[in-house]
């Protein structure tokens, strides 16, 4: 099964994707944030080029597990993105995920400019892939 992750923010969209099998994730690419309107026109192409067949959403969660402000804009988001893409979308907790992304960016001594949002998006989906094997 060929999934998509998005770690959404305010400004821009991190994308990353699996191979069809589900075992290796790819970062994709960063999408601008332009308007509502556009920034789901162009999931839904990534959906229709990439052939995904479920998009994984990272949320952010509080530490008692709730969802927090920013969460809050990304469900209601989502609530659009499900009327425009024909594949499942499931929401995985995105904690830390920002701060592992800047890790992993710093070890290979990269920058962390807009890199760090499609790293995201690949921290996100591989949590996802090691805690359900991309099935669920």
């Amino acid at each position: 099964m060929k999934l998509l992750s998005l770690d959404i923010g305010d400004k821009r969209i991190g994308t990353a994707v699996t191979d069809p099998d589900s075992k290796i994730v790819f970062g994709l690419t960063v999408i601008e944030r332009k308007n509502r309107d556009k920034d789901l026109q162009e999931i839904k192409r990534l959906v229709d080029v990439h052939e995904i067949e479920k998009i994984v959403v990272g949320i952010p969660l509080t530490d008692d597990n709730r969802i927090s402000t920013q969460g809050k804009k990304i469900v209601r988001f989502v609530s659009r993105l499900k009327k425009k893409v024909p594949v499942p979308i499931v929401l995985w907790d995105e904690r830390y995920s920002s701060r592992e992304a800047a890790e992993i960016l710093v070890s290979r001594g990269e920058s962390l400019d807009d890199s760090i949002d499609r790293v995201a998006a690949a921290v996100i989906l591989q949590r996802y892939i090691d805690a359900t094997g991309g099935d669920s």
